[in-house]
This record gives C-alpha cells, sequence and structure tokens, in this order.
C-alpha cells in the first residue's frame, strides 16, 4: 500500500472518540490462531475471572504492573535508590521485590539500564492504536486477516473497545473477539456491534466447579451465550481442555448437549479445543506470583482424540487448536 494511501485512510478515520483511552498490555502483529489469515491481536487489562491455568496473568488486573526479569539484571541497584516505597532490595545477592508493599509506579522500569524490569499495561487512544494498525494494514489484508482484540477480558474496557472496533471496521478489516462472557449483556452487545467473529470461553457446565477454578459462576455466561448465538456473527466456542478439571467425558457431553439444544446454530462454526500448556508459568514468578500448576500436565493426543469424538457425536464441527494446533 502507497503511503498516499495510508494517509488518506487515517484522514478518513472518524476521530470524533480518537482522545478514548484503554489500557492494553500487548500488541502481537502476527497473530495466527485468532481469526482468518494473519491478525494483528490487541490485548486488553483486566479480567473478572482468576483462572488458575491463565498463561497471561500479566492481564489480569486492570492497572499497570510491574514484572522482574532476573536473567536480564545486572546488579547495578540503579532500582533500589529510585523506588519510593523501599520495596528493593539486595538479599544474598540477588535483587528481592517485595511484592507486597510495591505499588508499581513504574519508576524502577524506567530507571533499569538493562531492561530487566518491565510495566505491563499503558494507556492508549483509540487514533493512537489506529496508528499501529496502519503500519501493519496491507500486512493483514493480502493475508485475508484483520483485528482480534483480546485480553484479559475486553468488555471490561467496552466503549473503547467498540470504537476501535468500528474504525477498524471502516477501514474494512475483519475484526474477532475473544471472551471469557462474564460482563453485562449492554458491555457484550457493545463491542459486538462492530465484531464479525465471537471466540467464546466456555470452561465448565458445572457452576460451583467452574466458580471454584476461576472465581465466578457459569450462569452469566451461558446465559450470554445464548444471546450472542442470536446476533448476526460468526460463533466459536473454545473449550480449555483442563485435565483434573473440566476434561471428563460428561462435562464435554453436557457442552455438546448445551450447543445443540441451547443455541441459534444458524451461525456458530465449532468447537474449539484448546489443551493445557505450561507455556505462561514462568509469568507468575516474574510478577511475584505463586503457579498453582507446576505438577499438571497437558492432555495427551489420546485425551484429546476422546474428547473430539465426544463433540463431534453431536454433529458438531470440533477442532483441536491453540499453540500446538493438532488436527
Amino acid at each position: 500500500m502507497l503511503v498516499s494511501e495510508v494517509v488518506s485512510q487515517r484522514n478518513a478515520l472518524d476521530f470524533s472518540q480518537k482522545d478514548l483511552e484503554g489500557v492494553i498490555f500487548d500488541i502481537d502483529r502476527y497473530a495466527i490462531h485468532d481469526g482468518p489469515g494473519i491478525r494483528l491481536l490487541v490485548f486488553m487489562k483486566g479480567c473478572p475471572l482468576r483462572c488458575s491455568w491463565c498463561c497471561n496473568p500479566e492481564g489480569q488486573n486492570f492497572s499497570p504492573e510491574v514484572a522482574y526479569f532476573p536473567a536480564k539484571c545486572i546488579g547495578c541497584g540503579a532500582c533500589i535508590e529510585v523506588c519510593p516505597e523501599k520495596a528493593l532490595r539486595f538479599q544474598e545477592g540477588k535483587l528481592v521485590t517485595n511484592w507486597r508493599i510495591c505499588r508499581h509506579c513504574g519508576r524502577c522500569v524506567d530507571r533499569c539500564y538493562a531492561d530487566a524490569r518491565k510495566l505491563f499495561g499503558r494507556t492508549i487512544t483509540v487514533s493512537a492504536l489506529m496508528e499501529e494498525v496502519f503500519k501493519s494494514i496491507a500486512f493483514l489484508t493480502n493475508s485475508g486477516g484483520g483485528i482480534t482484540v483480546g485480553g484479559g477480558e475486553l468488555t471490561g474496557q467496552a466503549t473503547f473497545v467498540s470504537n476501535f472496533l468500528r474504525s477498524c471496521k471502516k477501514e474494512g478489516l475483519h475484526t474477532a473477539i475473544e471472551t471469557c462472557g462474564y460482563c453485562t449483556w449492554g458491555a457484550l452487545s457493545k463491542v459486538l456491534e462492530y465484531a464479525d467473529l465471537v471466540f467464546y470461553d466456555v470452561k465448565h457446565m458445572n457452576s460451583k466447579k467452574h466458580k471454584t477454578a476461576t472465581g465466578v459462576p457459569n450462569r452469566r455466561i451461558l446465559e450470554n451465550l445464548k444471546k450472542v448465538s442470536t446476533r448476526p456473527v460468526d460463533l466459536v466456542v473454545r473449550v480449555p481442555v483442563i485435565p483434573e478439571f473440566n476434561d471428563d467425558e460428561e462435562n464435554l457431553s453436557l457442552m455438546a448437549e448445551f450447543i445443540v439444544s441451547q443455541l441459534n446454530l444458524s451461525r456458530f462454526q465449532m468447537v474449539e479445543l484448546l489443551p493445557y500448556h505450561k507455556l505462561g508459568a514462568f509469568k507468575y514468578e516474574r510478577l511475584g506470583r505463586v503457579y498453582d500448576l507446576k505438577s499438571l500436565e497437558p492432555p495427551s493426543d489420546g485425551k484429546l482424540h476422546i474428547l473430539r469424538k465426544i463433540i463431534e457425536s453431536y454433529n458438531i464441527v470440533c477442532h483441536v487448536g491453540g499453540l500446538n494446533a493438532r488436527s
């Protein structure tokens, strides 16, 4: 795409909400598992759930958070000097953070010469985020891709996301969202207005078990899912397959029964099983947290095959996806 064309597109953008701000914690410019083609994936900060297997713990809290990368630390002590809470000290030759008193102000991040400290979470306007889109717009359109907004949980910043997706639609981009569904219908319907595709998480059909593992019951999630299925958007139900939590045949059968009996299937595409993995476990220590599932192993191919066949027995298309996608 010519530079003049990009400038023209910028000028065509409705800037009535250009200064509306949201908080993001990452942008992936080459996402390939979150919609058709190659996607620009925006991670919104903040989530109402606390899933024990979460691979993006840096996206859970709505406010910015400091993370520490010890392998990069050169032990200069510059961060200790600027910490207003005195939350940093050397102990037995290693830098230690007292996370209980750290206010995540980011002063240590600004001072760190070795990039051993990072602030997850930054405020950005709709227009600034569109600038990021324009940098990759030719690449996205030529691949048949588009924009996906995930998190965290995007409905926690529904007004910002809705205006961002609206701007993307004006540029002719395919739009997708990823949601846990635990939100008001007003917030979800606001972002659905400008979405072409919805990835909707269903973690467990038993509300008590759902609350034990995620911190919230599932009634609102299932009710919102039924409403989403009535809207003119393509729908993919995603199931994170977590051993010892939701990988039993009864739970998968109940999910399939719910889909075929409670959803409007006119735009429903498939169930996508996402195998549990440990790729995010190291992030917890960087944030001063404990990862509770260290001993849990990913599901076997054989187990995934059984679960897939259960879903397919209800005449539902089922794929095994995720970072290590298996057909």
